[in-house]
């Protein structure tokens, strides 16, 4: 591959507004990814996309099928299946029922 340059799944990306904790689920610029390490506002820090990840705060009240499409409602700061304005995330890895409130999700690590 002439081109290719290096995996992708973990990106380094800066710290927005206010930081970023270990855990935290966030938006940087077009990716949506999982922060690897705690950094300040201005610093760098690596963003884990393109794996599963367990315990993703979703919408409540949503059913999803196994496999169906995940997008981020940055308003609630939750997975939804609703497409919208909302950020293309993943898919669903299983099926989650109305009243649960966390997801496991295989998120794009290209968008």
């Amino acid at each position: 591959m002439k081109n290719y340059y290096k995996k992708g799944d973990v990106l380094t990306a800066t710290a927005p507004a206010g930081g970023v904790k270990s855990g935290q689920f966030i938006v940087v610029g077009g990716a949506f990814g999982i922060a690897a390490i705690s950094a300040a506002e201005g610093e760098e820090f690596e963003l884990g996309t393109g794996h599963i990840f367990k315990n993703i705060p979703k919408i409540d009240t949503e059913d999803w099928d196994d496999l169906a499409p995940v997008y981020w409602n940055a308003t609630e700061s939750k997975a939804t299946k609703v497409k919208s304005s909302n950020l293309k995330i993943g898919i669903a890895i299983g099926a989650h029922t109305n009243g649960t409130g966390d997801s496991t999700i295989r998120l794009n690590s290209s968008f």
